[in-house]
């Protein structure tokens, strides 16, 4: 399950451990408004554990390693619902609602469709 993830994040920014991304962004700790630990507790991020790792989908971080507010926004919408397992498998899987697209891949052109099919599979996942 988790070389599946690895595998289908990889041409997607990637996965980091916790650890090693909390040690890259430590320089940037006033620039960045908060810790990577901080931004995981507020809901800013979300991670899934992993062989005792906390792992991290990269996806999450825009291009100064801060919080992407779109991919927040969808995260938001499935964290009640969706464990953190679920939540990386459901950022990469084809979604009906996105024609097929994965989230990950369309949140950058179209973040409102992807909250709007974060929100259709929530409703759904609850019956």
């Amino acid at each position: 399950m988790f070389v599946g993830l690895l595998t289908d994040y990889r041409s997607r920014g990637g996965l980091a451990r916790e650890r090693d991304l909390s040690l890259r962004l430590q320089p940037r700790r006033a620039a960045a408004g908060g810790t990577l630990a901080s931004w995981l507790n507020q809901g800013r991020l979300f991670a899934f554990e992993w062989n005792d790792d906390l792992w991290i989908p990269l996806f999450q971080l825009d291009h100064l390693l801060l919080p992407c507010p779109f991919a927040q926004a969808v995260s938001l919408e499935l964290r009640a619902d969706l464990k953190e397992w679920e939540m990386a498998r459901w950022f990469v899987a084809p979604n009906s609602w996105l024609e097929e697209g994965a989230p990950v891949d369309v949140l950058s052109t179209d973040p409102e469709a992807v909250r709007q099919a974060a929100r259709a599979d929530r409703f759904v996942a609850k019956g």
